[in-house]
């Protein structure tokens, strides 16, 4: 099976309403393209801001979310957006999965950065989630994509895509650098895509997309600053052949690990 998705590429500001109708905007454009689901980056219904941690959260009962939700299902796109989340006394980090079918799932930062673990509380799940579509993914936080294990897991636990959204004050030309080095390593290994989207805004956020296949090759990019859609395809076949393939060349290393070793 093939699927179409998209990384959303914009600009974020500390104005939810303002965010609000970006997303709106790009959900719109998406939607003619055949677009069956669209990921934003960490933090972009909110923005991202430690120092203002109370003022920019949002409970699960917000009428933002709502809106989202009805988005979704009113376009048929499943929509991948993250955001501050407060729950009680506690703050996370927190990707929201507002899906076509109705469905709403939550996926909360279990690796927090070092400035970060100062403000929020850390997630305690490493769920796979299932697209409207019926495509297998999980979610790893920007600095979690650093964790092999963390992918490792998701992949064992039936990923066929793992969304990276970032929030990353690094400008694109570097960030392209240090995504390089480490997430077509990711997709190899785990025999999955990879889908990275990087927060962007006016002062230190530098955006930038980038899609791997399982192979570890470079399927789509871009970081070039400026409002944009990153369009992919996943074949889920091509995952299939080399989960599925025990030769040295093609071996999906997961399944022989001996972890008794290691533990």
């Amino acid at each position: 099976m093939e699927y179409s998705l998209a990384l959303a590429q914009a600009i974020t500001t500390k104005n939810i309403k303002a965010n609000y109708a970006t997303l709106e905007r790009l959900v719109l454009q998406a939607k003619p393209n055949g677009c069956q689901a669209l990921c934003f980056s960490e933090a972009f219904l909110t923005g991202y801001s430690l120092a203002g941690v109370a003022e920019q959260s949002l409970t699960l009962a917000s009428p933002y979310l709502e809106r989202v939700a009805g988005l979704a299902l009113l376009h048929g796109v499943d929509i991948l957006v993250g955001f501050q989340e407060r729950r009680g006394q506690a703050y996370y980090l927190t990707q929201g999965i507002f899906l076509a079918d109705g469905r709403r799932e939550f996926y909360r930062k279990t690796h927090l950065g070092q400035r970060e673990a100062s403000f929020f509380t850390a997630g305690d799940k490493l769920p796979v989630f299932s697209l409207s579509c019926g495509l297998k993914i999980g979610i790893s936080l920007c600095v979690e994509s650093h964790f092999p294990e963390l992918l490792q897991s998701l992949a064992l636990r039936g990923a066929e895509l793992v969304f990276a959204p970032h929030a990353v004050p690094v400008k694109a030309g570097p960030r392209r650098e240090i995504w390089n080095k480490y997430i077509p390593a990711r997709s190899y290994d785990n025999r999955l895509y990879m889908a990275c989207c990087n927060l962007w805004d006016d002062n230190n956020f530098g955006g930038g997309c980038l899609v791997t296949g399982p192979t570890g090759e470079e399927v789509c990019s871009n970081f070039i600053a400026g409002e944009s859609l990153v369009s992919f395809v996943v074949d889920t076949a091509l995952i299939a052949y080399y989960r599925g393939n025990n030769s040295m060349r093609n071996r999906y290393y997961p399944l022989w690990r001996r972890r008794e070793l290691y533990e």
